[in-house]
């Protein structure tokens, strides 16, 4: 699952998020250059992120 962050990033959870998340730039055509996986905090911080009710975009 890839999510669009804005400015040619977006987020990736691998193989269901438990074979890593990574943070990644990609290009105008929608090409990775720069992938960089998160650690566990950075994860649980996404994960709260991307779940909490109060920033209109909860999942």
């Amino acid at each position: 699952m890839q999510i669009p962050m804005g400015d040619n990033r977006r987020v990736d959870f691998y193989g269901n998020a438990k074979d890593g998340v990574y943070v990644e730039l990609v290009d105008d055509n929608g090409i990775t250059f720069v992938s960089r996986e998160i650690d566990e905090d950075e994860r649980l911080l996404l994960i709260e992120t991307l779940t909490r009710v109060d920033n209109g975009r909860s999942v």
